[in-house]
């Protein structure tokens, strides 16, 4: 079954959620968190009855600059029929899906906010809140807009009624807030660093200056050093599971070998056991990424005595937590292990298993 849109103009009751100020890149880190989020997915796959062939996340992509979407659990508020002050209706735990937008709205630029509520009950979902600047809009300008969008219209052609743009607050061109003086590659390095990280549980100017923070670091060659510009100038995390991943043995000690895995193209385990006897062994557990500027996987991690009694037990004491190091394939293609903390790898040269 298609979604469908209904928009409800005149004599019907309308509906709106209590909108908040949104940051920009909240909106981009919940895009790239909440891709696949099904709500998401079904608003975004629906088409308006006047437009059955167009989708409502392709034509909002093409209309729209910066689109982003999320989902979120919120509370319908009915109309004030009554005029006690008090909306007549509450609708608790109700499903929405927020789209945000970069539009020209009587050549001023505006960011507009777009909520869709979904039923429970069926398979439908309707447009039932606007705002331009945090500044709601009538469900008329929402109408107008919707038109626009899906008839590949202007919002100059949306109607004004009762809003006016003095009723809209300009948008903060400052540095730190334009996206206009943004860093276009920032967007694209938040949502690299999501695909792999949870980001913290920060807020907007907090998390804005968080990954502006690790943006400026990774700029300057100091962290993320996994992400590398491509050579079409977008940032990418280039792959090198298959020149690590697989079981690698020390060429001299035969009693030293090295287990690399990673499941995501990104993050690399790294376990090194060095047995001295049956009953002895040195275990190193490591984890780390590919660092593309030195080459190797930059790894943490622990070195660990282990000791096997008769009967299977092991006793497991930490020799150290903090160690660093770097993983590196030669051009011989043999495997060279660079300990920061100890050089015990430095006589160690692992050429990769057949088994």
């Amino acid at each position: 079954m298609k979604k469908r849109i209904s928009v409800m103009l005149i004599a019907m009751l309308m509906f709106s959620f209590c909108a908040c100020g949104t940051d920009d890149i909240t909106d981009q880190v919940a895009n790239v968190v909440q891709a696949e989020d099904e709500h998401i997915l079904a608003v975004k796959g629906g088409s308006p009855s006047a437009y059955p062939s167009k989708k409502f996340g392709e034509a909002f992509d093409n209309f729209f600059g910066s689109p982003t979407w999320k989902y979120f659990e919120g509370t319908k508020e009915g109309t004030d029929e009554d005029g006690d002050g008090e909306p007549d209706t509450v609708e608790e735990n109700v499903d929405v899906v927020e789209f945000t937008g970069y539009c020209t709205y009587q050549d001023v630029r505006v960011k507009a906010l777009i909520q869709f509520t979904l039923s429970k009950d069926d398979d439908t979902f309707e447009a039932t809140y606007l705002s331009f600047n945090d500044v709601p809009q009538n469900m008329l300008m929402l109408a107008g807009l919707l038109e626009a969008v899906f008839s590949d219209g202007d919002t100059e052609d949306v109607p004004v009624e009762d809003v006016t743009m003095e009723d809209i607050p300009a948008e903060d061109t400052s540095d730190n807030m334009s996206q206009e003086n943004e860093d276009p590659l920032l967007e694209e390095f938040i949502a690299l660093v999501c695909s792999y990280a949870d980001p913290p549980d920060l807020e907007n100017d907090a998390l804005r200056e968080y990954f502006q923070e690790g943006y400026d670091s990774w700029a300057s060659g100091e962290s993320y050093r996994n992400i590398i510009v491509g050579s079409d100038g977008h940032l990418i995390i280039p792959d090198h599971t298959a020149e690590y991943e697989g079981t690698w043995w020390d060429e001299y000690s035969q009693r030293c070998y090295m287990e690399i895995r990673c499941d995501d193209g990104i993050n690399y385990s790294i376990d090194i056991n060095w047995g001295s006897s049956a009953w002895e062994n040195t275990h190193w557990s490591f984890y780390g990424t590919y660092d593309e500027v030195d080459g190797g996987i930059h790894y943490y991690g622990c070195r660990i005595e282990e000791v096997y009694s008769e009967g299977g037990e092991v006793q497991e004491t930490y020799s150290y937590t903090d160690g660093e190091g770097l993983i590196w394939l030669g051009d011989d293609g043999m495997l060279y292990w660079e300990d920061y903390t100890e050089q015990q790898g430095e006589d160690c040269v692992f050429a990769r298993s057949e088994g």
